[in-house]
């Protein structure tokens, strides 16, 4: 498992994976909580999670090594 602390997408890729495991048990077993998730706000949080996922998919398809260079003023 890579280091999460290197803040890679690559990284947060597991995190992501668990954040979308339990989206999916909030809607198929919804946890009693003080504060109930409405179904707007676990579908922005599984959007978010599947964002992550992707970027993780991105980086390990073409990774970080590029040698372009921000635009000079």
């Amino acid at each position: 498992m890579p280091d999460i602390t290197d803040g890679t997408p690559r990284a947060i890729g597991p995190i992501a994976d668990q954040v979308l495991a339990w989206v999916a048990l909030q809607r198929r077993f919804p946890v009693l909580e003080l504060r109930r998730i409405t179904p707007d706000e676990l579908r922005r949080i599984e959007l978010c999670a599947q964002a992550a996922r992707e970027a993780a998919m991105f980086h390990d398809l073409y990774g970080l090594e590029s040698d372009a260079t921000a635009p000079q003023a």
